[in-house]
């Protein structure tokens, strides 16, 4: 089977690439643009994977490399909420216009099947929890707007040629992550200094990237959901509890600091899952924040951490 990767040198892009390889699932092919991605994330697979430096807007570059493959994997995605806010043209044209050309491409060459990562943020701020897929689509930012976009897209090309496969990935975590909370909670509680908390309440569906990466592997392979799935752990974290553990597993005092919501972030989130047990058999740890001391030593042995405070020796 030859796959193709989109955004495979990010962080979710990367764990599936060392998956795939791991259990010799085919020819991986990279293609990033590494505006994101990271090379140094793929190291474990470099030797038997193909790299490509490329933007899925590129329509010839595209169609060379995906040429005779049977899989994609399109994970290329502005995906920063507040980049997507502060540059929506720019959200539109990779996350909406590349998504096209993704599919366009796919259907110009015979790919298979196109697997997309979308995003929980297409239902905006529910008003009800848990939010099934057949919820309100109501996004309340820029990036949520152009993920709904990105599966109007897709759902215009489906055929039996060419099948789809949407998931609405929840907060994934896990090593190699970066700029989002989990891993700038645990820079800062390493550095001993305050965390700062947008919104007492404010909860959160976090997903270990294993288990995402599961269901990455058997989308390949499972026949198509006939709608978007969601994809996270069906259970809810609060955003004071994460920053609190955090605190525990760095041995830092790090002061915790409640601030008031930011706006174009959504509050409260917690996905129904239901039907992503029984197409994918997922099953994610009764406690969501399960793995995250793996996520804590990972940035230790790497970040040279401030002492803990005590009686200085002379």
């Amino acid at each position: 089977m030859n796959i193709l990767i989109t955004g495979g040198a990010g962080f979710i892009g990367s764990s599936l690439v060392d998956r795939l390889v791991r259990e010799d699932y085919g020819h991986v092919c990279v293609f990033d643009n590494f505006s994101r991605g990271r090379i140094e994330n793929l190291s474990q697979s470099s030797n038997v994977i193909r790299i490509v430096y490329g933007d899925i807007l590129d329509s010839q570059r595209l169609r060379d490399e995906m040429a005779g493959t049977d899989i994609v994997f399109h994970l290329a995605a502005m995906s920063s909420v507040f980049d997507c806010v502060h540059d929506p043209l720019a959200a539109i044209r990779t996350n909406v216009d590349g998504t096209r050309q993704v599919m366009e491409t796919a259907r110009e060459v015979g790919v298979r099947r196109v697997v997309l990562a979308s995003s929980r943020e297409v239902y905006g701020e529910p008003s009800t929890l848990p939010v099934h897929e057949s919820s309100l689509i109501n996004p309340k930012n820029a990036y949520g707007a152009s993920k709904v976009a990105a599966e109007k897209v897709c759902a215009e090309y489906a055929s039996s040629a060419l099948e789809i496969t949407i998931l609405r990935l929840s907060n994934v975590y896990g090593i190699r992550d970066r700029g989002r909370v989990i891993p700038v909670f645990i820079e800062r509680a390493l550095r001993a200094e305050p965390l700062t908390v947008y919104g007492r309440d404010k909860l959160l569906d976090l997903v270990w990237i294993e288990n995402l990466v599961d269901v990455l592997v058997l989308a390949a392979q499972l026949p198509c959901p006939t709608h978007p799935l969601n994809i996270g752990s069906g259970k809810g974290t609060r955003l004071i509890e994460l920053a609190e553990r955090v605190c525990a597993l760095t041995d830092r005092k790090s002061p915790i600091q409640i601030a008031g919501e930011r706006e174009p972030e959504v509050g409260h989130f917690l996905a129904d899952v239901t039907a992503a047990r029984k197409h994918f058999n997922l099953h994610c740890p009764d406690d969501p924040l399960e793995y995250l001391a793996q996520v804590v030593e990972d940035f230790r042995a790497r970040i040279q951490p401030v002492p803990p405070q005590g009686p200085v020796l002379r």
